[in-house]
């Protein structure tokens, strides 16, 4: 990001279950040193420490997540995905120095995804680097899977816990992701996710939808993601239990506040 000679930085560290760091100390550590790394090279740095420990939104792979985003820059999609996105750009104002707090910046961006200048931005950015912008006006025109199946849940309880690494590796073995530098991406492979953490799933409900080109790949991502799910009987959830927040915490130079 440095090298890119950015004025400012907005950093979306993650942290849980499918991140690159799951213990929260370990990545507020992280977020404190990219903090500092900015400051030395004399560019001011904000960053946002969000959860991963449940998929963002409901779209896993490349084609499919594109749709889900245009959802969300018309002002529709998952309302965790919009959270996010209007976090991230309340912060980026922020960094950049165009509004004096963070109460400010929030008002500033919470119309923009609403009025079309949020979808506009995103076509300006997809035209300058040669992308046919046809297909974010005409979703149907991105790649689609050939094969789709339902993955239905084999319990009823209450969902607790998601090991989204092993969804992402199921989302590899559909074939939109490599294990390897040379494997072949499926832009039209994934799937979208239906399960929320601290929700009641009933045996038989659909949990996910799975999309690919591969269908001899289906019952094995089906299982992994099945295997990635932990389901307890209401009475055997751990007394006080409760989803984590979506947003923990945002971070500057001077230390960590709560996000409002």
């Amino acid at each position: 990001k440095l090298a890119l000679k950015a004025q400012a930085l907005t950093l979306d560290v993650k942290v849980g279950s499918g991140a690159f760091l799951q213990d929260p100390a370990q990545a507020r550590e992280l977020c404190r040193t990219m903090i500092g790394l900015g400051e030395r090279a004399q560019r001011r740095c904000l960053a946002l420490l969000s959860d991963m420990n449940q998929p963002l939104g409901r779209a896993v792979g490349n084609a499919l997540e594109i749709r889900e985003s245009l959802e969300v820059l018309k002002g529709g999609g998952p309302e965790d995905l919009r959270t996010l996105t209007l976090a991230l750009a309340a912060l980026m104002v922020l960094t950049a120095g165009l509004e004096p707090d963070l109460e400010r910046a929030r008002e500033r961006v919470a119309p923009l995804l609403g009025n079309g200048q949020a979808l506009e931005a995103f076509k300006a950015f997809v035209a300058a680097q040669g992308g046919d912008i046809r297909a974010l006006d005409d979703p149907e025109r991105l790649p689609q899977a050939p094969h789709r199946q339902e993955l239905h849940a084999d319990r009823s309880g209450i969902l607790v816990a998601v090991d989204t690494r092993e969804l992402g590796l199921a989302a590899v073995e559909l074939g939109a992701g490599r294990l390897r530098q040379n494997d072949p991406v499926d832009p039209a492979a994934g799937f979208l996710w239906q399960l929320r953490l601290g929700r009641t799933v009933e045996a038989g409900q659909t949990m996910a939808i799975l999309h690919t080109s591969l269908p001899d790949r289906l019952d094995g991502a089906g299982e992994r993601m099945r295997r990635a799910c932990r389901i307890l009987p209401p009475q055997d959830c751990p007394p006080g239990w409760a989803p984590p927040p979506l947003i923990h915490a945002w971070m500057d130079h001077q230390g960590e506040y709560p996000w409002p």
